[in-house]
């Protein structure tokens, strides 16, 4: 819709428009503006744009920057993508640390759970050896070792026929 011809001899403000821009007038564009380097030609059935075309770019067009500040935007908006997928990282990594030490605290109760469990049945262990120990001190019991050892000798039984 909008062709932009370079329209000076290279390295000067001469024209250079008289030998070609009879093509583009024959094929439906029409001049528009000429910025001192380029002259823009619209095609006739865009009307529409005639108005953007009315005067050059200049410090009024909406967004206007020099080069130098597009520069420093194009590496301000990088630092905040950079920014955006280091926070968003951090975000991560907090967020698996939080999982791991959640999961370490439970797995630590379940440790001292284990440990009372282990204590409580080295208790009761120890409960039942004094018990045997006592047991074991009773004049019944030095009464009937001689009965304990025979038994296991393994002899066959009385009344039983073999």
């Amino acid at each position: 819709w909008v062709v932009v011809v370079e329209a000076t001899f290279p390295n000067s403000t001469e024209p250079s428009h008289e030998s070609w821009e009879p093509i583009l007038l024959r094929n439906g564009y029409s001049f528009r503006l000429f910025d001192g380097l380029n002259r823009f030609y619209l095609a006739d059935e865009h009307p529409e744009y005639a108005v953007q075309l009315g005067y050059p770019a200049c410090v009024f067009d909406h967004p206007y920057m020099t080069s130098s500040y597009h520069d420093l935007h194009r590496l301000y908006v990088s630092a905040i993508e950079s920014q955006r997928e280091i926070k968003s990282e951090n975000e991560a990594t907090l967020a698996a640390y939080s999982t791991l030490e959640a999961s370490t605290a439970h797995e630590q109760i379940a440790l001292i759970d284990l440990q009372q469990e282990c204590d409580g049945l080295k208790l009761q262990s120890s409960h039942y050896e004094n018990e045997i120990e006592l047991m074991k001190r009773t004049v019944s019991w030095r009464l009937t070792a001689p009965l304990r050892r025979a038994r296991s000798w393994n002899v066959p039984r009385w009344g039983r026929r073999g």
